[in-house]
């Protein structure tokens, strides 16, 4: 199996096991998404840019995918003059 699968494998059994202990129930993790935006530590302190990486289930759908990252943009961007 690539690296990559079994990553993927591994991140979904840690969001369902997460789920599970929140809920304390058999609860199945339909939709998810992860978010990581990582910024350069040498960059200038002016500096804003970022790299995301973005991670969901295949049941996830764009529209939900979009929502939540627009919603994510609209919480975390400095308001434009």
């Amino acid at each position: 199996m690539a690296d990559s699968t079994q990553t993927y494998l591994q991140l979904l059994d840690a969001v369902q096991a997460h789920i599970q202990a929140i809920t304390g129930e058999d609860t199945i993790a339909r939709d998810w998404v992860l978010v990581c935006g990582v910024t350069d530590i040498n960059a200038p302190a002016n500096d804003i840019d970022a790299d995301i990486r973005i991670d969901y289930s295949p049941r996830t759908t764009t529209y939900t995918l979009n929502g939540l990252l627009n919603l994510a943009l609209d919480v975390f961007q400095p308001e434009l003059e």
